[in-house]
């Protein structure tokens, strides 16, 4: 509804028909009218305004929640992709660390049982010998037993037989000008009483 002047008059204008009507009302009461027109309006255009603005903040939302959905589950995508990473080449390690542990100790044994195979008497240096564990040996063998506690020590063998035998032995290494005494000296307590008990039993073999 809109108003139209003409020869002085105010008329009423539908705005959809274009029809007049005379505006009877004093000019005070169409100032009052218009006024309250006015505040329809300007009530209109703001509650349009708050619309669009309530309509930007909740497409901001929605963005700013899509992006940060696809943030999260990019970011716990590659969070997961590194866990399993982090596994995998944990459980690799760990792997190959068993094995390597595995071959370690393996040939560790195979090494222990060479050293074992390779002496006569290989704890003789480690805990003291009884009669059990010679009681089936020969003399010549517990003489060579004395001989490789010596050997052990560095002692250098004169007799070729001697020679011929320990120079076979990886663990025997000769040094030249090293007395008996000097040998003794290192000895620890089973060595000696171990010396001690083999020319002991080879003494009262012999009568």
């Amino acid at each position: 509804m809109s108003y139209v002047i003409r020869e002085g008059k105010r008329y009423y204008k539908d705005d959809r028909t274009e029809m007049l009507s005379l505006d009877t009302a004093t000019q005070e009461e169409a100032d009052r009218r218009e006024q309250r027109n006015n505040n329809y309006y300007e009530y209109i255009d703001n509650t349009n305004h708050r619309k669009r603005i309530a309509l930007v903040l909740v497409l901001s939302l929605v963005v700013i929640f899509g992006i940060a959905k696809f943030y999260n589950v990019h970011h716990e995508s590659k969070a997961k992709q590194f866990i399993s990473q982090y596994m995998a080449l944990h459980e690799e390690k760990a792997d190959a660390n068993e094995a390597m542990s595995s071959e370690t100790d393996s040939q560790a044994e195979d090494n222990d049982n060479a050293k074992s195979d390779d002496y006569i008497m290989p704890d003789s240096a480690s805990r003291y010998l009884e009669l059990a564990d010679i009681g089936n040996l020969d003399d010549n063998t517990l003489q060579m037993i004395i001989y490789e506690i010596y050997a052990r020590h560095g002692h250098e063998f004169i007799v070729q037989k001697n020679m011929d035998y320990f120079k076979t032995k990886e663990w025997y290494t000769s040094i030249p000008g090293k007395t008996d005494l000097e040998i003794y000296s290192e000895f620890n307590e089973y060595e000696r009483a171990n010396v001690k008990f083999l020319k002991q039993q080879l003494k009262e073999r012999k009568g």
